[in-house]
């Protein structure tokens, strides 16, 4: 769906994409899409919660952990109520 996109994809739209492998439990996918989030927008939260919460539905705790680990020895921090 991005790669059929007219124009080229910008943060937003991979944080969307995120979005939805999260309500569809696509760990895979939501891995991809984490990564490419967290290069166009590294001080962002948003990939670092949305692919911990794919991994937590998952019942991947072990994974979950590790991502929130990583957010936390990059220095980003999650505002309560944001993403």
């Amino acid at each position: 769906m991005i790669k059929a996109m007219p124009c080229k994809p910008d943060v937003t739209s991979w944080k969307a994409f995120l979005g939805a492998c999260r309500i569809h439990g696509n760990v895979e996918m939501g891995e991809h899409v984490a990564k490419r989030v967290l290069e166009l927008e590294p001080a962002s939260t948003a990939g670092y919660v949305l692919l911990s919460s794919i991994y937590a539905a998952a019942d991947s705790r072990n994974l979950c952990e590790n991502v929130e680990q990583q957010r936390k020895q990059r220095g980003v921090k999650k505002l309560l109520g944001h993403t």
